[in-house]
């Protein structure tokens, strides 16, 4: 087993399941990667934050048992659904005949929802109703009519408002599901009612009476546990936050909204369900103790238990591996999962999600706390040579800090820090297990001083490296890991305001006096002395691709990235934007994301060259050769022009500092010229030393043209040079002959 130290990026998963819109799988295969390099088969994988069925499905796939759970009841409930859905369409069958008022809960619940249609008169069930918010009731109604076959909108009559009419606004349901949530004298029962209010009478009476009967029916059997996850699509699909356009992720309703019928709803959902993937390999533990025995059958246990209260009930030094995809700040979805959670499962499961309810903005200090006890609380579980791992995708550089910080207090230090600038910034953050040292106030200012030197010293390691100026996210996350590796950001985390702290003397080392770091742009650095600076690093990415396609017959653009992806390691991690470049000018798809390499090109090199030293001779030049130029004409024993041949879009091997008055120019085939345009516009510094040199760029192609004309004059030069050049242009499109 080894630690990977090169990006990983798996491949997007799409959510299933009631809380599809509210979660993002980790990638698939990430997981993976890291569980079979640091465990064992049998070992314990950990997922105390689980939003998904990536990791459980993952650890089991590798041959580890795995523990997943999380705070919130619901998403919980979302994934065990997944895994268990014992007799489902006998139980809906059951609670659909149940007795309610006379007749079946089915005919009565649907009963609600009668209309009369336009078209015939007779009266049908209406699929849904659209509320204006502001009138205070619904303007149309949707529905199919059997025996006239009429299907659409209407307009609501008369007799549709007096059946609402009849409808208790505030009846013995609506009590009922708030003294759920939050019982009289709870400091959030004024928040419960709000929520409430995201339906109207007639759904939350429907939604609470299907409620009432699942425990009624099923009250110890899983049966119950798999109808309510069938009831939690029912709670998003029908409240007020779905207008004529869709779901408006917001707690204040659209103006328009759909009321749809619940009953209609609960069935769709059970469609839903019956479509979802089936995973037999895993095993649901009924409780921990279950699945911790080594070689237990049961190889999973997922459940709705927090952080403190795992650490409580599962061994010291139990966890191989803790795989995480951080909670985000989400005020809304909070919201909803704590009035649905109270809904489903009583106030017990609001627990905790209440203080959350209080989090309407942003606070970095209060979640980089929240998440120091919880990682203090998993460093006891995870076993000595142990991992943390974090998978996130993020652009908020804060929510970074407040992770990285959290981690170094509760004693992590971060080995492994990887990033990619695609999908909003990927980070794959692996922290070893060190001994948190007890918390004492530091020197503040030794602190601070010894923060910004190990800042410089990083981003200048990171920049030396690359080869190349630097957006901030690759600094930023490497510079944070020296700190943590340091010890300074443990340190830190005692004092007041440690965010604010570390980001303000981070910056300091960075803007230093010293100014060893240049800000080219707004978010762009590079060193002011390149003198030690490695060869830049979209070049040596351009030449990999080009051996990786010369070595294969096909490659796929997913075994290509990988490739690349393990070749440059740690923070030499390429952004997808310079792979896709570099494998467009030297590759052709020959199928959907298959590739292979472009058939001969043609000119080669040597030709260039050889034509250069006749052009030169033919327009009056003498030409000879130079130790840093393939070609160079002089006149009245003066240098004139200097030529550099490149064969790649390799800049990077231009002398641009050289060639002193002369005239300039990189020749380059023609099939480069994207991809040169692409390094120019993505590298600032690389641009600015072109420009300021007076480079220009001449194409094979014209070269050779230009070389075979019978009469060529020095004007022809201007006419074929640069990367646009004038005789691309339409109206000079004529033979050079």
């Amino acid at each position: 087993m080894g630690s990977i130290d090169y990006f990983i990026p798996g491949k997007r998963r799409k959510a299933i399941g009631p809380l599809a819109r509210y979660v993002q799988p980790i990638p698939s295969e990430v997981a993976l990667a890291y569980i079979e390099s640091e465990t064992s088969p049998d070992d314990i994988i950990l997922d105390p934050f689980c939003c998904s069925e990536t990791v459980v499905l993952e650890a089991i796939e590798a041959g580890r048992r795995v523990i997943a759970v999380n705070f919130n009841p619901v998403i919980l409930l979302a994934i065990r659904a997944l895994f268990e859905r014992p007799g489902l369409d006998a139980a809906i069958t059951q609670l659909g005949d149940s007795p309610k008022m006379g007749i079946t809960l089915r005919e009565h619940l649907e009963g609600l929802y009668r209309t009369t249609c336009s078209g015939c008169g007779r009266s049908v069930i209406a699929d849904s109703f659209i509320w204006d918010r502001e009138i205070g009731e619904p303007v149309e109604v949707y529905y199919r009519c059997e025996s006239c076959g009429r299907e659409g909108t209407a307009s609501v009559g008369a007799e549709d408002l007096e059946a609402l009419e009849r409808m208790e606004t505030k009846g013995f349901h609506y009590w009922y599901i708030l003294d759920r949530i939050a019982p009289r004298g709870d400091e959030n029962r004024e928040q419960a009612r709000r929520l409430l209010d995201l339906y109207t009478p007639r759904n939350l009476y429907a939604l609470a009476s299907i409620l009432i009967k699942i425990e009624t029916l099923f009250p110890d059997s899983p049966l119950q546990e798999s109808l309510k996850s069938i009831l939690l699509f029912c709670l998003e699909a029908c409240s007020s936050l779905n207008s004529p356009e869709g779901f408006v992720r917001s707690l204040r309703p659209p103006r328009q909204f759909v009321e749809r019928n619940v009953w209609r709803a609960f069935e769709e959902a059970h469609s839903k369900m019956r479509q979802w993937p089936v995973f037999p390999q895993v095993t649901l533990a009924r409780s921990l103790e279950e699945v911790l025995s080594p070689g237990a059958e049961p190889n999973a246990f997922v459940g709705a238990i927090t952080v403190r209260r795992l650490a409580r009930r599962l061994p010291p030094e139990s966890v191989s591996l803790i795989v995480i995809d951080p909670p985000r700040f989400d005020h809304f979805f909070w919201s909803i999962s704590y009035l649905w959670s109270g809904w489903l499962f009583g106030h017990e499961a609001t627990v905790a999600l209440s203080p959350l309810l209080k989090q309407r903005r942003r606070d970095w200090d209060w979640y980089q706390r929240a998440m120091g006890a919880a990682f203090q609380a998993l460093h006891r579980l995870l076993k000595g040579g142990g991992h943390l791992l974090l998978i996130f995708n993020t652009e908020e550089q804060p929510f970074l800090e407040a992770l990285i910080l959290a981690a170094s207090r509760a004693g992590f230090e971060l080995e492994k820090p990887l990033y990619r600038p695609n999908g909003g910034g990927m980070y794959r953050l692996l922290f070893g297990k060190v001994e948190a040292e007890p918390e004492e106030a530091p020197d503040a200012e030794a602190l601070a001083h010894k923060i910004r030197a190990c800042a410089l010293v990083s981003a200048e390691e990171v920049l030396r490296e690359r080869g190349e100026p630097s957006a901030w996210p690759p600094l930023h996350l490497y510079i944070y890991a020296s700190l943590s590796r340091a010890g300074y950001l443990q340190k830190a985390a005692s004092l007041e305001k440690p965010l604010d702290f570390v980001a303000g003397e981070v910056k300091k080392g960075i803007d230093g006096i010293r100014g060893a770091i240049l800000r080219l742009e707004e978010n762009s650095f590079w060193l002011r002395d390149t003198s030690k600076a490695n060869r830049p690093l979209a070049d040596r990415v351009e030449e990999a691709i080009y051996e990786a396609l010369l070595k294969e017959a096909t490659m796929s653009e997913e075994t290509l990235k990988a490739k690349i992806y393990s070749l440059f390691p740690g923070f030499l991690t390429p952004d997808d934007a310079i792979i896709e470049a570099c494998l467009t000018s030297y590759g052709k798809e020959i199928a959907p994301g298959l590739w292979q390499i472009r058939p001969n090109e043609g000119v080669k090199r040597g030709e260039a060259n050889r034509k250069l030293k006749e052009l030169g001779r033919r327009l009056g030049y003498e030409v000879g050769v130079g130790r840093d130029f393939d070609c160079i004409w002089y006149e009245d024993g003066e240098v004139s022009c200097v030529f550099f041949v490149l064969l790649k879009a390799t800049l990077g091997d231009v002398p641009l500092s050289e060639g002193g008055e002369a005239k300039r120019f990189i020749v380059i085939p023609e099939e480069r010229a994207s991809l040169v345009e692409f390094k120019l516009r993505r590298n600032p510094a690389l641009s600015k030393a072109v420009e300021e040199g007076g480079w220009k760029f001449i194409k094979y192609r014209h070269l050779i043209e230009l070389a075979k004309a019978e009469d060529v004059s020095r004007y022809d030069l201007k006419r074929i040079t640069g990367l646009r050049p004038i005789i691309e242009e339409a109206e000079a499109q004529i033979p050079l002959l």
